[in-house]
C-alpha cells in the first residue's frame, strides 16, 4: 500500500504507519519510549498520589497533577481541530478525550485516545492536540512531565 492511498481500516492504518516509520514494529518502539507504571490512573492517584505514573525515554518521570505538589501545565496555544467531511455530513458532535503526556518543555509527547467519536474525528483531535503548547507543569519549582486528560470538543455551527 502506498502512502498516497487512503487507509480504510485499522489494519491498513498500521500498515501505512509501518511503511512511513521505517523499521516497522512501531508499537514495540513506542513501548520502549513510554513506560506506564499503571493502567488504572484513578487507583494510582488514590494510593500513590506523589509517585511517578510512568517514565519517558531516558528515565524522565511523568507525574499526575496533584495540587500543592505538582501544578498543572497551562495551555498557551490550542488550535482547534478540523472536522472531517464525513463527520460534518452525518452531524457528529461531542467530545473526544485524550490522555496526553506534556513534557518538561510544554510539548505533548505521548497522545492516546481514551474516548473517541469516530468518523475520523479522533485522528483530527490527535493532530490538533499534537500542535498544542503549554507552560509546563511544575514540581518543587522545576518543570516536569505530566499525564493529563485533554477534552477536544467538536461542535457544528449552522
Amino acid at each position: 500500500m502506498g502512502l498516497a492511498s487512503v487507509p480504510s481500516s485499522m489494519s491498513s492504518v498500521n500498515d501505512v504507519l509501518s511503511e512511513a516509520f521505517a523499521g516497522g514494529k512501531l508499537l514495540d518502539r513506542a513501548a520502549k519510549y513510554w513506560k506506564a507504571n499503571t493502567t488504572d490512573l484513578k487507583s494510582f492517584r488514590k494510593n500513590t498520589p506523589n509517585a511517578a505514573v510512568g517514565e519517558l525515554e531516558g528515565g524522565r518521570p511523568v507525574y499526575l497533577v496533584n495540587p500543592g505538589v505538582v501544578q498543572p501545565p497551562t495551555p498557551i496555544h490550542t488550535p482547534d481541530p478540523e472536522y472531517t467531511a464525513t463527520a460534518r455530513r452525518v452531524g457528529v458532535t461531542g467530545t473526544a478525550v485524550l490522555l496526553v503526556v506534556v513534557n518538561e518543555e510544554g510539548v505533548p509527547e505521548v497522545l492516546e485516545v481514551t474516548k473517541g467519536l469516530g468518523e475520523g474525528l479522533d485522528v483530527k483531535a490527535l493532530i490538533a492536540v499534537s500542535e498544542w503548547r503549554f507552560n509546563p507543569a511544575v514540581k518543587d519549582g522545576h518543570p516536569v512531565a505530566v499525564a493529563v486528560n485533554v477534552e477536544v470538543n467538536f461542535k457544528l455551527y449552522r
